[in-house]
């Protein structure tokens, strides 16, 4: 839940396969993610663009890894890696405790994108647009798809 709403929002699948490395891994299997010395090496993502995303100013996120179990193989799910309609269920059940409704990666993916492009007219705006758009895995076109429109703003 952490992952989702404190950083750019990817997708629950770019979290699905992140393992926890104890050694760097670049060079490992490029079919799997990895959480390594506070980055995120994203690999095996829907656009094809791998990236680290450096996160050690998360302080919530850092805490939370650091207090996982030794051993813990994969970041969300432990020693076995869930599958994707298995995860979406525990996501949406976590939302509907906290809000009352059920909430998917990709309605917070909307949410995100359109607080990102209500800020574009802000000094660097449009800057941070783009790299919070690499950042959840969008190119800019695909940033700008997800933009709502609420009061105005949006396509």
């Amino acid at each position: 839940y952490a992952l989702m709403l404190k950083l750019p929002t990817r997708r629950l699948a770019d979290y699905r396969r992140m393992r926890i490395e104890k050694e760097n891994p670049e060079g490992k299997d490029k079919g799997y993610n990895y959480y390594y010395d506070g980055k995120l090496y994203i690999n095996n993502t829907k656009n094809k663009r791998e990236m680290v995303q450096d996160i050690k100013g998360e302080g919530l996120i850092m805490r939370l890894i650091g207090e996982l179990p030794e051993g813990t193989r994969y970041i969300i799910s432990g020693e076995e890696m869930y599958g994707q309609a298995k995860l979406s269920k525990i996501f949406g059940g976590i939302t509907k405790v906290i809000y009352g409704t059920r909430f998917n990666a990709r309605d917070i993916r909307k949410i995100n994108a359109t607080e990102s492009y209500k800020r574009i007219g802000e000094e660097g705006g449009i800057r941070r647009f783009k790299e919070e758009a690499k950042n959840r895995g969008h190119s800019v076109e695909e940033a700008l798809e997800y933009v709502l429109e609420v009061g105005g703003v949006g396509s």
